[in-house]
Parts: structure tokens; sequence; C-alpha cells
């Protein structure tokens, strides 16, 4: 995962808390992320392996694949 460059803490499992920028996210696994929303605007968590950030190679909205945008409103 990363947006800004900033690290955030990742929750794998309550008591094994760590901070990264980017995360390798296995099949069958999830990760929990707090991220403080402190600047407006819009923010995408994508997906760093090619494959993942193509959807047939057709774009759907300004996007496609594995992609998660968040708007934060001022």
């Amino acid at each position: 995962m990363a947006e800004d460059g900033r690290r955030r803490r990742v929750f794998h499992q309550p008591a094994a808390a760590f901070q990264a920028d980017v995360v390798n996210v296995g099949p069958g696994q999830r990760y929990d992320v707090i991220w403080p929303a402190r600047e407006p605007g819009k923010w995408i968590f994508h997906c760093h392996i090619p494959h993942h950030t193509l959807n047939n190679n057709i774009e759907e909205r300004g996007g496609g694949g594995l992609t998660l945008l968040v708007e934060v409103a001022p």
C-alpha cells in the first residue's frame, strides 16, 4: 500500500503491528491499515503487481484492476 510516500501502521495481528509504505499481500491474506485522512483530495490505493493493475487492458471510469480511490472532503 502506498499513497503519499508516508508509512502507515499496518495490523496483521493485533500484537504484530508494523509500519510500511508497501505491503505484499499473498493469496488468502489480509491486512488492516489505519490511515488518518489529514489532507483533502483524492487518494489512490493500488496494487503494484503489473497484471493486477489492468482490467484486460480496459479502463473503466479512469482506472481498472485492483485500485481503490478515496476522496477526502475539505
